[in-house]
């Protein structure tokens, strides 16, 4: 009896310490790295890529982010030689211990720090001083083997969305945007630099659309688009609306994969400037394709233009319903890209697999001369491995002032 008392009473000494020993042997951890945003120049892929721990007890179902460094990779895509030796490594441009408490405070903008590739593909990072009194604009400069933030100037704070959607309307490449105050009325800022852009035209129109009961009471502030050279507003709905006392409904029918009825909006609006009303024309067939919406919105040709992507093709789709530019595109598939247009050169570039180990795709689509090409970078091949973490294999420490350090 004393025996068995005993045993019993060792168990309920022990047993918190057992849990806590298979708590950490049970946990789930694991370390990997993800592509944050990504540009393409005539000769370079550029990169920004985190890595990071991630650890999961076995008694729970949250997965914690902690010791997550960012860097910076350039590929030189002229090179013949390994991807290793035809990559740069930049970092860590910044380090955050712990990912729980981020916010943000610039719409856009981490809480801390966040790095910005602009329309010339510069890599601009802004962060707060050490007062958190004012954010600092760095330009990362790369010469002879060697890195360094070159000041950029400060970035004005854009105004806090008051809007029920807690967002400002963006442009596709992020550079511009639109915040709405209580009454609707819009204002454009420069997303980089924080400053107030003048936009008579733009900034009527959008309001215009803005306070539509079919946007505004039904928070739909995505059914508005715009295209980067804000030549082109696009209101791209979802629902029935009123237009110029007109009233536009959904329409029923049927997928090309489904045999279920759906029910649609055939009908949208888009302003071309200067003109001070819009447009009301027919989306035209999108049936043969998993999305109702187009996947980008492009002033293209002399003309605005829808992009759709189908398995193993894309196209660009005028107002009329018609494919102004279409291709075969071998390896694409319909589903969500991160999109870069290059205009000068009649280019549309899809990022796509921005969670590694898989490789990082691209595809170059030039839609003027009818011709679709893809690469794969095998990124998870330039990080040296651990049960810790992930260490680039090789890289270059930037050159930072006091202001920069973490």
């Amino acid at each position: 009896m004393k025996t068995r008392f005993c045993s019993i009473l060792l168990l309920i000494v022990l047993f918190p310490l057992l849990a806590a020993l298979s708590g950490c042997v049970l946990a789930g951890r694991s370390s990997g790295i993800q592509v944050e945003s990504a540009f393409l120049t005539t000769d370079q892929l550029r990169l920004v890529v985190q890595s990071a721990q991630y650890s999961s007890p076995f008694y729970s179902h949250s997965v914690r982010t902690y010791n997550v460094r960012h860097y910076y990779v350039a590929v030189d895509l002229n090179s013949k030689a390994s991807l290793r030796e035809a990559s740069t490594i930049v970092g860590p441009l910044w380090v955050e211990k712990d990912r729980e408490w981020q916010a943000e405070f610039i719409p856009g903008w981490g809480a801390t720090s966040q790095a910005h590739f602009e329309q010339d593909g510069q890599l601009f990072k802004i962060h707060w001083d050490h007062a958190h009194t004012n954010w600092s604009r760095h330009r990362l400069f790369l010469e002879s083997g060697r890195a360094t933030w070159l000041e950029g100037g400060t970035v004005t704070p854009i105004p806090t969305p008051t809007n029920s959607f807690s967002r400002n309307l963006r442009t596709p490449s992020g550079n511009r945007q639109i915040h709405f105050d209580e009454k609707g009325d819009a204002s454009l800022y420069d997303t980089s630099s924080g400053r107030q852009v003048e936009d008579v035209w733009l900034e009527q129109t959008v309001s215009r659309l803005y306070r539509l009961p079919s946007i505004r009471r039904e928070n739909r502030i995505q059914d508005i688009k715009l295209t980067d050279d804000l030549r082109y507003a696009v209101y791209w709905p979802s629902t029935s609306f009123v237009w110029n006392g007109r009233a536009y409904n959904l329409s029923e029918g049927f997928g090309s994969a489904s045999t279920r009825v759906r029910r649609s909006q055939g009908f949208a609006i888009s302003f071309e400037r200067p003109a001070s009303d819009g447009l009301v024309f027919g989306k035209g067939d999108w049936t043969d394709t998993p999305f109702n919406d187009p996947l980008g919105y492009f002033s293209a040709g002399g003309d605005l233009l829808f992009l759709k992507v189908n398995t193993n093709r894309v196209a660009l789709m005028n107002r009329r319903g018609e494919p102004q530019y279409i291709t075969a595109a071998p390896g694409i598939k319909p589903h969500y890209y991160n999109v870069q247009q290059d205009a000068a050169a009649g280019k549309i570039i899809f990022f796509n697999n921005t969670m590694i180990p898989k490789a990082f795709w691209v595809g170059i689509w030039q839609y003027e001369k009818g011709t679709f090409i893809t690469r794969e970078f095998d990124l998870y091949s330039l990080f040296a491995h651990s049960f810790s973490r992930l260490e680039p294999a090789k890289k270059v420490r930037p050159e930072t002032s006091e202001e920069l350090s973490e």
